[in-house]
């Protein structure tokens, strides 16, 4: 799965260098710059296995940094629909939230931290 995060509020590459540091090797990071030079924020972009806990460990990489730097929101966005979750959202209703990210069946994914 290929997530794009894009933010703001804060440096993809501060966003890049903690969520490395929390989730390990197995999910590689790259910054993009963007295609339209009328937008001015880079997008980092994680490739992800759903295969094993590739997932539950990017998302509660992202929430823990989304708490830390005092975020409002994280919104997940598909295609097939859109998910608004608080930036504070528990931990134990971390796998809800990943079980409804596996239902939108998408092998791309935009991740806003607002």
């Amino acid at each position: 799965m290929q997530v794009k995060i894009t933010t703001k509020n804060f440096d993809v590459n501060e966003v890049r260098s903690k969520l490395q540091e929390s989730t390990g090797p197995e999910i590689t990071y790259e910054v993009r710059k963007p295609e339209d030079r009328a937008i001015e924020t880079a997008v980092l972009v994680a490739l992800i296995s759903l295969a094993g806990t590739g997932l539950q460990t990017f998302l509660s990489g992202i929430l823990q940094f989304a708490r830390e730097k005092l975020a409002s929101k994280i919104i997940v966005q598909t295609e097939k629909g859109r998910i608004e979750v608080p930036a504070n959202l528990p931990m134990d209703q971390l796998d809800k939230l990943i079980e409804r990210v596996k239902r939108l069946e998408t092998d791309e994914v935009s991740i806003h931290l607002a």
